[in-house]
């Protein structure tokens, strides 16, 4: 009788403890589901601003290599006149 009494009370905790792990599981999905919908217009604004600043640096960038080259391409012109 007592290997049955140790088998029963096994499966009900084990029941048990499934339970209340599915039961946070699905309360923490449901959580972060709340969370994450009213942020979506955040993200993308961010994202949006995120874009322009990368086109911004890769023009000023362009700009810095343009002016870089301005000098040397004075000294070609003044040595070639010269």
């Amino acid at each position: 009788m007592v290997p049955y009494l140790f088998l029963v009370t096994g499966l009900v905790m084990g029941g048990l403890l499934g339970g209340i792990a599915g039961w946070l599981l699905r309360a923490r999905r449901r959580l972060s589901e709340q969370t994450i919908q009213p942020l979506q217009p955040l993200v993308e604004e961010l994202r949006a601003n995120l874009a322009g600043r990368e086109a911004r640096l890769i023009q000023s960038q362009n700009d810095l290599a343009a002016a870089k080259s301005m000098p040397r391409a004075v000294q070609a012109t003044q040595q070639a006149v010269a």
